[in-house]
């Protein structure tokens, strides 16, 4: 019986996903989905009291807009990238899940921590205990996740995704840690430096998200990243302090340590922890991807080996 060895014909890539149409839409829903967020945060500027919630409001909560944008987008013209959001078929059960989600609010944390002990132990940093409010911590973490969210949303979701499908993964690695490192670019007191660790971090979550398909992994890492440095600890959150906060500051060294203006993200610590965890990912993905079952559903294996 003769074998049928007919080569199957490689999938038509989509015109959709060309590179400056699909970085056009990824800054659309940004802007667009930021003005919608200010339209739905403006009606309670007026009523909550100050004390840290109208900081929470104007600087995280009106991302709420990119989140509802960026999943509306996707569910009508991006349905596999919209499963990926919610329960991937690349991952199964273990990809987003709520262990995914504590083990990457765990990560975010633990790397942030061991960033801010490097610099106090360095000498770059004095702290005193500040605020304590358990409502005013929690109402933080809800509305940094918001943020968080959607960020990672376009960037790790939409942008990643359109992007490796039609030019391969080291295409869409590039491209978004450089569109997320980019959009940092007018923070107060920005560096080379920080550049450098927008784009390592923009690196390890494109790396997650393709090893283990899990989406909820790097929203939780990037949350815990960002309330742990601005709300608890006090530092900026890439140039942007918190006025209210479990720790407060009382004197910081600008050095190689830790930069004054910038925060954590501006100092070495940084780097090198994120360089190490680039180089683990790539070293042990065989692993990885068996561990979450994305061995099997590489659908651009043929363009890189990332």
């Amino acid at each position: 019986m003769e074998e049928n060895t007919a080569v199957q014909p490689k999938p038509k890539k989509k015109k959709r996903h060309q590179f400056l149409f699909v970085l056009f839409m990824t800054v659309f829903l940004m802007f667009t989905g930021q003005g919608l967020g200010t339209a739905i945060v403006y009606p309670f500027l007026n009523r909550v009291k100050d004390g840290g919630w109208l900081f929470l409001l104007e600087i995280y909560a009106v991302f709420a807009g990119i989140v509802i944008l960026a999943a509306a987008y996707t569910f009508l013209f991006e349905k596999e990238i919209f499963r990926s959001y919610l329960w991937p078929s690349a991952g199964g059960p273990a990809s987003n899940s709520l262990k995914m989600l504590g083990l990457g609010l765990f990560a975010g944390f633990l790397v942030n921590v061991l960033c801010a002990v490097s610099a106090f132990v360095a000498g770059d940093l004095d702290f005193s205990f500040g605020t304590f409010d358990a409502l005013y911590l929690l109402g933080a973490l809800l509305l940094i996740f918001v943020q968080s969210s959607a960020e990672e949303l376009l960037t790790r979701g939409y942008l990643y995704m359109s992007i490796r499908e039609r030019y391969g993964r080291i295409a869409g690695l590039i491209l978004n840690s450089s569109l997320f490192m980019a959009l940092h670019l007018g923070n107060p007191g920005v560096t080379s430096l920080s550049l450098l660790n927008l784009f390592l971090w923009g690196a390890v979550c494109t790396l997650i998200v393709e090893y283990t398909g899990s989406m909820w992994f790097v929203m939780a890492a990037h949350t815990a990243w960002n309330f742990t440095q601005n709300i608890l600890l006090g530092l900026p959150n890439s140039g942007i302090v918190s006025p209210r906060s479990l720790l407060h500051l009382e004197a910081a060294s600008d050095g190689l340590m830790y930069s004054a203006l910038f925060g954590i993200e501006g100092g070495l610590p940084a780097v090198v922890f994120l360089a190490v965890l680039c180089v683990l990912l790539i070293a042990y993905r065989d692993r990885i991807r068996a561990i979450y079952g994305t061995a099997a559903v590489s659908e651009i294996k043929e363009n890189s080996n990332v």
